[in-house]
């Protein structure tokens, strides 16, 4: 075509039909990349569940529900931050998440938290975690943990605990997602104490409707042959551009008895 290119010009002795023939044929082409194009702009515009940020599925959260003991695979992308009730987290090189629970601190129970991603794909997320809190002489008898409410008393001496785990997030279909977390919490700095370690495990069902929308249920065992409580529960989040919320109801079945708490997280995505 480009040898002959000077009979498409429009002038004298120049037939219109050829002309009119490829200027059809150039305007349904373009008509016909249109769309493609378009698609193309506004996957571009939408951000990635990874990121974090206004666009994060209610699927793709970056923390747990029950403290300590729960988790998720996913970690926020870089430079993105959570703030909320329950959690305080920053996601540096889309690797790393760090972070700390703020109103543990207003209870004497000083804490920060990292979380590193080991493998990312479609269906599969797996992330090593890490925390470090101390309680405090007198952190005992306040609401601190889902874990040490009045099972550990540290009203003369501090004590430390460091749980230490991975979970994996895997998605068989879009709408429903599966986190299980192992544990190992080790206690330290109290003779009691001393040297204890608690292994426990954790599984969370999670049904997403709609793209704001997830329902979940909740089960974990904490101590196993040292059995320490068995967790039961289902919640609710709700995910609308930068505004999250979660509402839950446990149950803690331990040797001494059986409680029952609700779970209220509030937050947002920066």
């Amino acid at each position: 075509m480009s040898n002959n290119a000077s009979q498409w010009r429009v002038g004298r002795g120049v037939r219109p039909v050829p002309f009119c023939l490829l200027f059809s044929l150039l305007a349904l082409t373009g008509a016909q990349a249109h769309p493609a194009e378009a698609q193309r702009e506004e996957a571009s515009r939408q951000p990635t569940d990874e990121g974090a940020g206004a666009g994060m599925s209610p699927k793709m959260a970056p923390i747990g529900l029950y403290p300590l003991w729960e988790n998720t695979g996913h970690v926020l992308g870089h430079e993105r931050l959570y703030v909320g009730t329950q959690a305080v987290e920053i996601g540096l090189l889309d690797r790393v998440q760090l972070g700390g629970r703020p109103m543990s601190f207003v209870f004497r129970t000083p804490n920060v938290h990292a979380k590193v991603s080991l493998l990312r794909n479609e269906r599969l997320s797996i992330a090593a975690h890490a925390e470090a809190l101390v309680f405090l002489p007198g952190a005992s008898e306040a609401f601190t943990s889902s874990n040490y409410v009045s099972r550990v008393d540290t009203r003369d001496v501090a004590l430390t605990v460091v749980p230490v785990g991975a979970t994996a997030s895997f998605s068989p279909v879009s709408w429903f997602q599966l986190h299980g977390t192992a544990t190992v919490m080790g206690t330290f700095g109290n003779e009691v104490y001393e040297g204890r370690a608690t292994l426990g495990a954790s599984v969370v069902a999670q049904l997403l409707v709609g793209k704001h929308h997830a329902f979940s249920t909740h089960v974990g065992e904490m101590g196993f042959w040292n059995h320490d409580f068995t967790l039961l529960g289902a919640s609710y989040r709700v995910r609308v551009r930068w505004f999250e919320a979660q509402l839950g109801y446990f149950y803690r079945f331990t040797p001494d008895g059986r409680q029952s708490s609700p779970l209220l997280s509030l937050g947002a995505y920066l």
